[in-house]
């Protein structure tokens, strides 16, 4: 019974790990991505209002580079929050889990 509350607390951490560094990106990807299209020179010389330029916030190019980061660090953490997912899973070897887990800030800020 406890493996199958490790499996499901593994499964859920992975997900909330997914889905909370997928916002933070988003957020701060397109925020600035706003910014820059609002206060673009370049389409103040077109003469384009601010909904005119709402569309060049979504550029193509951006999201598939922003998509490309994304799987990456997902895969980076994934891969080094290995074995804190096997601790969670099945209860053993904590040393190796909690190095994971001190090593990940630092893979945070490689990636970056």
């Amino acid at each position: 019974m406890s493996e199958l509350v490790g499996q499901t607390l593994s499964r859920t951490l992975k997900m909330r790990l997914a889905f909370i560094c997928l916002g933070i990106q988003a957020i701060f990807l397109y925020s600035s991505e706003l910014f820059n299209t609002v206060f673009s020179s370049k389409l103040d010389m077109l003469g384009l209002g601010f909904l005119e330029r709402l569309p060049y916030v979504f550029k193509p190019v951006v999201i598939g580079l922003f998509a490309f980061a994304y799987i990456l660090q997902m895969f980076i953490m994934f891969q080094t929050l290995a074995p804190l997912f096997r601790y969670l899973d099945k209860g053993q070897d904590y040393e190796r889990a909690r190095r994971a887990t001190i090593k990940m800030p630092w893979r945070i800020m490689m990636v970056q």
